[in-house]
């Protein structure tokens, strides 16, 4: 059987980097999850999803799922699992919302109804998170003027999860 024949697999190396094997070697592949509420149905943000990635020509491999189901899957670390489960955030204000932030309340990101997948051949966790980011930007344009928007990016940096707007 010739190299090019090979299934492509990912799996994690001794040194902790997610990678997959192609006919031309391993690949690094960057990580990262956003975790979010949003009024939108599941189908109407995957249409959402395929159009940013058709505008920008994103190489980004996006899979959206309800956290509820990732909490009772087995496809994330324990680690992630257990970071998800504990980890809270503060919610972003609409511009023209006068609510004082000083009264926000964190909100658990299991508790979030989202968590969109994303990797990227060729890219760092973090240059995946970047993207994440703006594609999280979006959503809140279109979908969180209404009402405070709770959403966080989680990536692996420098061997630790890490996000903006974390509660502890």
């Amino acid at each position: 059987m010739e190299n090019q024949d090979l299934p492509q697999y990912e799996f994690v190396t001794r040194d902790g980097r997610l990678v997959r094997s192609t006919k031309e070697g391993l690949k690094d592949i960057g990580e990262a999850y956003a975790f979010f509420d949003c009024k939108a149905s599941k189908q109407g943000l995957e249409e959402d999803l395929a159009k940013y990635k058709a505008k920008t020509e994103s190489k980004l491999e996006l899979s959206l799922r309800e956290v509820k189901d990732v909490l009772e899957g087995e496809e994330l670390s324990q680690y992630l699992l257990n970071l998800i489960k504990g980890r809270a955030i503060y919610p972003t204000f609409p511009s023209r919302d006068r609510t004082p932030r000083e009264t926000a309340k964190p909100t658990k990101v299991k508790d979030l109804k989202y968590m969109l997948a994303a990797k990227r051949l060729d890219a760092t966790n973090q240059d995946v998170a970047q993207e994440l980011g703006e594609i999280m930007n979006g959503v809140y344009n279109k979908y969180g003027d209404e009402k405070p928007f709770n959403f966080d990016v989680i990536a692996k940096i420098d061997g630790e999860y890490g996000s903006g707007g974390v509660v502890k």
